[in-house]
């Protein structure tokens, strides 16, 4: 079974493409010398979210720089959901928000919230919203996004959950120490 790097689905051996995102599967044999097998292994383009080849100069998709894509996958990142109020949540990769989970303070009084209703998935700088709610689901930019659905995240989308509208924000979690945010994403 073949795991997509861009969008985690699982996809049969012999798959050529995602399933789901339609990312393409590197060959078999770009892995077969070991001393070389850190250079061809795949890495997620931090330009387009697709899979690429670390041995490649630039992504085939989008013709980001591939070295860019490399200092951005030894980078942390964490996504920073904002409500008007001015409460903020911060989730990383695997985190699950809801009423019994991150975030459980500003979803509580919330009845269209589920006690796990999100699952955040990190790859790179980009963010997936998975939904877990079995019935609830979210909205992304005012989209519905349907049960037991995924929707990617950026930055600046705005993320609506039961009631509550929170606007996201990716900050780099090595800079977040300092304040700094990371405005390349």
């Amino acid at each position: 079974m073949k795991i997509c790097v861009a969008c985690s689905a699982e996809n049969a051996d012999s798959a050529a493409r995602c399933r789901v995102c339609n990312g393409m599967f590197f060959a078999a044999a770009a892995y077969s010398c070991p001393e070389t097998t850190s250079q061809h292994t795949e890495l997620v383009c931090a330009g387009c979210g697709r899979p690429v080849s670390a041995a490649a100069l630039v992504c085939p998709h989008c013709g980001h720089s591939v070295e860019a894509s490399k200092r951005a996958a030894r980078e942390r990142y964490c996504l920073k959901l904002t409500h008007a109020s001015g409460a903020q949540l911060l989730a990383a990769d695997g985190d699950v928000l809801g009423r019994m989970f991150v975030g459980k303070e500003l979803f509580q009084s919330d009845d269209y919230v589920s006690a796990a209703h999100i699952r955040v998935n990190q790859s790179g700088r980009r963010f997936t919203l998975t939904d877990i709610s079995g019935g609830n689901s979210f909205f992304v930019n005012m989209q519905p996004v349907d049960v037991g659905g995924s929707a990617a995240i950026s930055g600046g989308e705005v993320v609506k959950i039961g009631t509550t509208d929170l606007t996201a924000e990716i900050f780099s979690a090595d800079r977040a120490a300092g304040g700094e945010r990371d405005v390349s994403v």
